[in-house]
């Protein structure tokens, strides 16, 4: 019986102690805030085609000295950032699509959504050439 009320009161301790040391615990480091987002909304400077290029020139190089794989997700951000900004300079009658159509491609961005793309004309009856 005695053994009974040591065990019984050393878990009634442990018991206390632990339901004291949860939240202290949990009040360590609080949870991060959460961040503000803020709509860019390009001005007719950031709309000029040499804007847009010198920008998109030197964006990275602040970055040049990481690992490739993370060069290739920084360039891949970079030009949906760039394909945007584009969109929106168009959007806002700050650029015709077709000068925003021309700074895409020139950039290597791919061609615009919507443009259309003129076949090519097939080689299949052109004389060998070697």
């Amino acid at each position: 019986m005695r053994y009974a009320r040591v065990i019984l009161g050393a878990g009634l301790v442990i018991g206390v102690l632990g339901a004291g040391v949860k939240p202290l615990l949990a009040q360590q480091d609080p949870p991060p805030p959460e961040p503000r987002l803020k709509n860019y909304h390009p001005d007719e400077t950031t709309c000029q085609g040499a804007m847009i290029r010198s920008s998109y020139a030197k964006n990275l190089l602040p970055w040049a000295e990481q690992p490739e794989p993370v060069l290739a997700s920084l360039r891949q951000v970079q030009a949906e950032m760039t394909k945007a900004t584009l969109a929106t300079c168009v959007r806002q009658n700050l650029m015709t699509p077709a000068q925003a159509a021309a700074l895409q491609k020139e950039l290597g961005l791919g061609e615009p959504p919507g443009a259309e793309t003129r076949p090519q004309p097939s080689s299949a009856g052109a004389p060998y050439r070697p």
